[in-house]
């Protein structure tokens, strides 16, 4: 993976350059009108011109109804294009035309370009575009992006890709300074499903979600990788905040994904709204809004997953330490806090029907606590370090600590975790076989209880290692250049590495594997 000062947005993003590229006709620091190739049409190459660097060209086609053009490098790839253009198309007419996301800015020719190559997309896609404000005074920061794609990419997967590419042209048409990664693959992966229902958004992503719950909705792979060397596609399996926001928030068919783009973006490179002010606007509080995450993520792999989240099985379950009912009262200590907007989770086994279980989160760190308990369809969501809540049959019940930040903690602030120690107590309901459990007497308040199916997830501790492993493509490494990848280039996720936002310089956002058409 090539890991280079500049672009800092890149670092910033914790994105690494296209892979194969090398700095001399790469213009790492664009300046206005700067150097690289000019846009559409047949033949040429890379070179200079208006819009940047460009992959290598020998022919094009055009599509009859949007401005899109597809570019082959090998003539066996020009019978591709026509496919490729098609699918384009049908992002446009959901993406732009349906959902109402900022249609693509033109380059200097006026049409998106789509590049079939071998140039910087090791393996899988990228997209790129200069840092340069479009339009001035429209409140956004808009650019002009193009699409490459590797001519390895299969034609089943490539749907995936073009459509997933697309929308990150749509997101740097509407604010490319934005450095908080989870926003551009949450947001890109979900927008797959919103183009084409059919489409495999590849769960094993939301495996990688559900692996690092403490992580919460401001981090990324590239920082768990970083810190905990934890190899994850977490960005990518965001789609699971991204699909719950637009179930609970928007049409269910993607307008909360737009929306929360137009309240994140602004003009200038001071990146206020950041996405915590957006996601904030769009729920009306987002402290509640992740507590409800919080109850959802702790129902997926369960007979009683969200129909967004369709999956079951125990590969789906957020990652829990586990107790058992005879093991009360217990202390869980996790072995990684929760950072700001995380949850760690506790599952209890064998809870009896209408027995009351009981916690107190003590930490000695000043953010704010949540807590939510989830039993089948039940659930309890509470402000502060205590919480109760109640079954009324036989199952397993998870416990989550949640980390709500400090108040006065800004979206783009340095991530943190925060420890903590969680005291549970459990009793038995009255007429049982004589009171308290061997956890002892609760004094918290009941609450109303449900059947689970589920089992816990194993660990949520962060001891390295991956949760899916495999290559990453467009920008990442592949199998055998895992450890040197991530753990060689020192990035990170947005807001969790750099509290300042530097000089843009040329932006990317590089997509690493495909779900395909069912």
């Amino acid at each position: 993976m090539l890991c280079h000062t500049v672009p800092f947005a890149l670092l910033h993003l914790g994105q690494p350059l296209p892979i194969g590229l090398e700095p001399p006709p790469f213009a790492l620091a664009l300046p206005p009108g700067g150097g690289g190739s000019g846009g559409g049409g047949g033949g040429g190459g890379g070179g200079g011109g208006p819009d940047g660097w460009r992959p290598e060209r020998i022919g094009s086609v055009e599509s009859a109804r949007y401005p899109i053009a597809c570019h082959w490098l090998e003539p066996e790839d020009e019978d591709r294009c026509p496919a490729i253009l098609e699918q384009a198309e049908d992002a446009w007419a959901a993406q732009v035309d349906t959902i109402g996301f900022n249609a693509p800015v033109p380059d200097s020719d006026g049409v998106l370009d789509i590049y079939l190559t071998d140039e910087g997309t090791g393996g899988g896609a990228y997209t790129y575009g200069p840092s340069r404000d479009a339009v001035t005074g429209d409140g956004k920061m808009s650019t002009a992006a193009y699409i490459a794609m590797d001519r390895d990419i299969t034609d089943e997967e490539m749907a995936g890709y073009t459509i997933h590419e697309f929308n990150h042209v749509l997101q740097y048409a509407t604010d490319f300074t934005e450095p908080t990664y989870m926003i551009w693959e949450s947001i890109a992966s979900a927008a797959e499903r919103w183009t084409y229902p059919e489409l495999d958004v590849l769960a094993s992503y939301a495996i990688d979600f559900q692996y690092a719950p403490w992580m919460g909705v401001l981090g990324d792979g590239y920082f768990l990788w970083d810190e905990y060397e934890i190899w994850s596609y977490y960005e990518y399996g965001g789609y699971v905040w991204a699909f719950h926001m637009d179930e609970e928030w928007g049409d269910g068919a993607g307008s909360a994904g737009r929306e929360l783009w137009d309240l994140a973006a602004q003009e200038g490179f001071d990146n206020e709204p950041d996405v915590l002010d957006a996601y904030d606007t769009l729920t009306g509080d987002w402290r509640a809004a992740i507590l409800d995450l919080s109850v959802e993520r702790a129902r997926m792999g369960t007979a009683l997953a969200p129909s967004w989240a369709p999956w079951t099985g125990p590969s789906y379950k957020v990652a829990a330490d586990a107790l058992s009912w005879t093991d009360l009262p217990a202390t869980v200590t996790p072995e990684v806090g929760p950072y700001q907007t995380g949850t760690v989770y506790v599952e209890l086994s064998d809870v009896p029907p209408g027995a009351t279980l009981s916690w107190t989160i003590d930490s000695t760190s000043d953010v704010s606590w949540g807590g939510v308990a989830v039993q089948g369809s039940s659930e309890v969501q509470v402000l502060g370090t205590t919480g109760s809540f109640t079954a009324d049959q036989e199952g397993e019940v998870r416990i989550g600590a949640v980390n709500l930040a400090t108040p006065d903690f800004d979206g783009d602030d340095r991530l943190a975790p925060a420890g903590l120690t969680l005291h549970i107590e459990g009793e038995e309901a009255s007429g049982g076989d004589g009171g308290a459990s061997d956890g002892g007497a609760a004094d918290g308040g009941a609450a109303d209880g449900g059947a689970s199916d589920g089992g816990a997830a194993d660990g949520g501790a962060a001891d390295g290692g991956a949760a899916d492993g495999g290559a990453g493509d467009g920008g990442a490494p592949g199998d055998d250049e895992a450890d040197d990848g991530k753990g060689g280039c020192s990035t990170a996720a947005g807001s969790a590495a750099l509290g300042l936002w530097p000089a843009l310089a040329l932006l990317l956002v590089s997509r690493r594997r495909r779900g395909v058409l069912r």
